[in-house]
């Protein structure tokens, strides 16, 4: 094999690699996401009622998962359990996360100060106006969930819970492929 042969299957192997590796960007893109959407659980028509009107909702510091105190969720959805009839056990609005902040119980509601949990601290989570998604997700089991974090795209697309999460044999390959 002469030097002319080795040059030109080095480069025509390069040059594959490159377009795989420019194709696999192109791609994983809309796979890799970042998991910025937070499904959280809301259990009561109060907390319902909030989240319409004044566009806001609470976790307590201790039990906040990272997406919120790292401040990198960008939409909150909600998960909502028994209490609210034949909507129970679906995610069925979410909104855009407009400020996180944290605030004692006593600054989310002024009413209660001598509240025992008054000064207990808490993520207020600020966000627009809630949107419907176009087909509720459904929970088959009747599942208890705190908190989901997902993406935006698997959000809009799912029709159960289970699926928020589901990654396709597709999306696990090129992820395995893709890390380093």
């Amino acid at each position: 094999m002469s030097f002319n042969q080795i040059e030109f299957f080095i480069v025509h192997d390069f040059r594959c690699l490159l377009i795989i590796y420019i194709s696999l960007i192109f791609i994983e893109t809309p796979m890799k996401q970042k998991k910025d959407v937070l499904i959280a659980l809301i259990n009561n028509k109060e907390d319902f009622r909030i989240a319409h009107r004044e566009r806001w909702y609470r976790i307590p510091v201790q039990s906040a998962p990272r997406i919120v105190i790292e401040k990198r969720l960008r939409y909150l959805a909600f998960y909502q359990t028994k209490i609210f009839g034949d909507d129970a056990f679906k995610v069925q609005w979410y909104g855009e996360v407009k400020n996180i902040s944290q605030v004692k119980r006593k600054e989310l509601f002024p009413d209660l100060v001598s509240d025992p949990k008054a000064e207990k601290e808490y993520y207020k989570i600020e966000f627009g106006k809630l949107r419907r998604l176009p087909e509720p997700i459904v929970s088959r089991r009747h599942r208890r969930v705190l908190f989901i974090i997902t993406t935006l795209s698997r959000l809009e697309s799912a029709k159960e819970l289970k699926d928020v999460s589901k990654r396709s044999a597709f999306e696990k390959k090129i992820e395995s492929s893709t890390q380093i």
